[in-house]
């Protein structure tokens, strides 16, 4: 194989009687035809050079535009999450503070947003929410339970009797 980098060589920029020095000097030494395709090839070259970089600042603005785009929908979504956020912490807030005599406490959240009875952090505004609905809070009710005739026999229900008893009652009122 032969050494491409043996002095004297022109490539390798020694100092050797007749060999060019500098790049110009090559390019001038080369005749007319090779000059013409060395300039075509380099043309080539340098138009798809041309091409990559203004497809590199095309890509560039379209990213530009997309990081600004994106940021106005991220701002946009992260808007809407803290208002959403916001809503169910005054949501959660309220149900929290609810006082336990409420008898539906989702309808009582609705009533208190349309009456203002929601303070600005979610908690009840109990009064107000009494004055414009009273028919929410359940009164005190009484457990159901048997009263049979008023207080006689302690309220018990009365158990029906028997066959036994029953004969020993009718024997008893015929006296047999």
């Amino acid at each position: 194989m032969e050494d491409l980098n043996k002095p004297g060589d022109a490539g390798t920029g020694d100092k050797t009687e007749g060999n060019p020095q500098t790049w110009e000097a090559v390019l001038a030494a080369l005749s007319e035809t090779d000059r013409t395709l060395f300039d075509e090839h380099v043309g080539g070259l340098k138009s798809a050079l041309d091409r990559v970089k203004e497809e590199r600042a095309a890509l560039k603005t379209a990213i530009k535009e997309a990081r600004a785009s994106n940021e106005a929908d991220v701002a946009k979504v992260t808007q809407e999450l803290q208002a959403k956020t916001e809503v169910a912490e005054k949501r959660a807030r309220f149900l929290e503070t609810c006082p336990r005599d409420i008898s539906n406490p989702a309808a009582a959240l609705v009533i208190a947003q349309g009456f203002d009875a929601m303070r600005a952090d979610g908690s009840l505004d109990e009064d107000k929410l009494r004055t414009a609905c009273p028919e929410l809070f359940t009164k005190e009710k009484i457990p159901p339970g048997y009263t049979g005739k008023g207080n006689k026999d302690g309220g018990a229900p009365k158990k029906k009797p028997t066959m036994n008893e029953f004969i020993v009652h009718n024997l008893k009122r015929l006296r047999i």
